[in-house]
């Protein structure tokens, strides 16, 4: 007679296990469902777009720091003449990085951490400069840094009023980067 409940409970829970186990089984059929069907969205995407899309917001890893500060320089010098990048310093922030970047070896560059946001999905790149120009000249540069096709936020914008009409602006950019 003891035996018999003892029986009884493990035949109760066998069935639970199966239970849970059929259950598990539905849960994990549903979301490789829902995985093939963003995947087969994704595809849908024309690859143009998705490269637009890599550009406008690129992953962390294809990110090319050497690259960008070129884009940035090409884009000051397309503006203002002379242009000289004055003070540059950039690091990359963000939930698990792994280190700061190194600078490129023909500018006077040092590397200051920045505030990391709490977002984990995303690192952002920020590049600090100060230049001189005229006003006219620098709004073209930021004009065009906002029509750039990577994402790129002004965080900091200030500037000391020159002789001649030439201010001296300093600027902090962020580019963002998809973990």
């Amino acid at each position: 007679m003891y035996i018999q409940p003892s029986n009884v409970e493990i035949i109760k829970i066998q069935d639970q296990i199966k239970e849970a186990s059929s259950i598990n089984n539905d849960v994990k059929v549903e979301i490789e469902n829902r995985l093939s069907r963003l995947e087969k969205q994704k595809n849908e995407i024309p690859v143009t777009d998705q490269n637009k899309a890599k550009q406008i917001v690129p992953l962390e890893k294809d990110f090319d720091p050497i690259a960008f500060l070129g884009n940035i320089n090409n884009i000051a010098a397309l503006n203002i003449p002379d242009t000289k990048l004055v003070g540059l310093t950039y690091a990359r922030t963000g939930p698990g990085q792994a280190g700061m970047s190194s600078a490129p070896q023909a500018a006077p560059v040092s590397v200051n951490p920045t505030t990391v946001t709490s977002l984990s999905n995303y690192s952002t790149f920020q590049v600090n400069f100060s230049v001189k120009t005229t006003h006219e000249n620098f709004m073209n540069f930021i004009r065009d840094i906002e029509r750039n096709e990577q994402l790129v936020d002004v965080t900091s914008l200030s500037f000391v009023a020159g002789d001649k009409g030439l201010n001296t602006y300093q600027v902090s950019l962020a580019a963002y980067l998809l973990q």
